[in-house]
């Protein structure tokens, strides 16, 4: 089972990801909105961390969504625009 790390949670926009188990993994990344669209997505290779720029995002929340080989990883970024 591997270990998500997203950080800063709340943001403003920038956030940053790693996977704790194994670096150099390719993942499909996709960030999902509260109602169901697809925000952004990405075919990289997670390599200690892997930043994504959301700016622009309104106040609230949304899904960030990591597929790997064998995993599929979801977790909640709540937005703080100021």
């Amino acid at each position: 089972d591997q270990i998500l790390t997203v950080y800063p949670n709340p943001t403003n926009g920038k956030i940053n990801l790693s996977l704790s188990d194994q670096h150099g993994m390719q993942a499909v990344i996709s960030v999902i909105s509260s109602s169901g669209q697809v925000v952004f997505t990405d075919k990289a290779v997670i390599d200690k961390t892997y930043q994504i720029d959301l700016r622009g995002m309104v106040s609230g929340f949304c899904f960030l969504r990591i597929e790997t080989a064998g995993e599929t990883i979801t977790r909640k970024i709540v937005f703080n625009q100021q």
